[in-house]
């Protein structure tokens, strides 16, 4: 079965097989929480431009250590330092920022682009809000 198949045919047609289409929903936020949690689980590297300065954050962007080498002691002022130590940690999240950024691609595949972005199911959610 291809990934999203009852969600897209609901969506093309506005028919389809409910339970599948949720029983093909629960399956992919068991999914989703999975990968989140793999994803938070692991730990990303980031250095600032000088290379003296290495962070390291968790998957959710967590700073868990940072780095600074000797010579950056010795080289750099304190405003340097403080400089150096937020761009290695900006660049450590951005590095687990694109992981679970592909995470989710892996993990959407196909219906992940950028085309479909939006909700499939939002009009039919709506339509059953608002009718209630």
């Amino acid at each position: 079965m291809k990934p999203f198949e009852h969600i897209h045919r609901f969506t093309e047609t506005g028919e389809g097989d409910l339970s599948a289409l949720l029983r093909e929903s629960d399956r992919w936020i068991v999914d989703l929480a999975r990968t989140l949690q793999e994803v938070g689980e692991e730990t990303v590297e980031g250095m600032d431009s000088s290379g003296q300065v290495v962070a390291k954050v968790s998957g959710s962007g967590r700073l868990l250590k940072l780095d600074i080498k000797p010579r950056a002691v010795r080289d750099m002022d304190h405003v340097a330092m403080a400089e150096a130590a937020m761009e290695a940690i900006a660049a450590a999240r951005q590095a687990s920022a694109e992981r679970l950024a592909d995470a989710l691609k892996e993990l959407t595949g196909p219906a992940g682009t950028a085309a479909s972005a939006a909700d499939p199911l939002e009009p039919y959610i709506r339509a059953v809000l608002r009718e209630g």
